[in-house]
């Protein structure tokens, strides 16, 4: 059952997500609202190793000290404009949304973050 506030409004759920935590916040807002969902995917995947916060050199930490950076995206949102509102999801990483979900732009369309910081699955 959709949320009352979305009843006539189209609403996407757009995530990344580099371990699946916020893949599972982002499916239970779409079945919440009754939107569409789509999955921000860089196209050079994160692995493992990339994720390895531990290490100051693994990638995600390498991205986040440089504020240039915008890792490429697989894919394209095919019309955006048709949806009244957008949560973009995503994970904290150095407090802060990563380098291939910062800079997207969604000008005019209103938008809700859906920021997730977790080390253990939501129930």
């Amino acid at each position: 059952m959709a949320f009352l506030f979305f009843v006539d409004e189209k609403v996407l759920v757009v995530y990344f997500s580099g371990t699946g935590t916020t893949k599972g916040v982002a499916k239970k807002i779409k079945k919440a609202t009754g939107g569409k969902i789509y999955q921000i995917k860089a196209a050079d995947r994160y692995t493992s190793a990339d994720l390895d916060y531990s290490n100051d050199n693994c990638r995600a930490n390498v991205e986040q000290r440089n504020d240039s950076v915008r890792p490429k995206i697989k894919g394209r949102i095919k019309n955006i404009r048709k949806y009244d509102v957008i949560f973009l999801g995503y994970p904290i990483w150095w407090n802060k949304e990563p380098k291939v979900v910062k800079g997207r732009d969604l000008t005019g369309r209103s938008y809700k973050s859906i920021a997730k910081w977790a080390k253990k699955k939501m129930k």
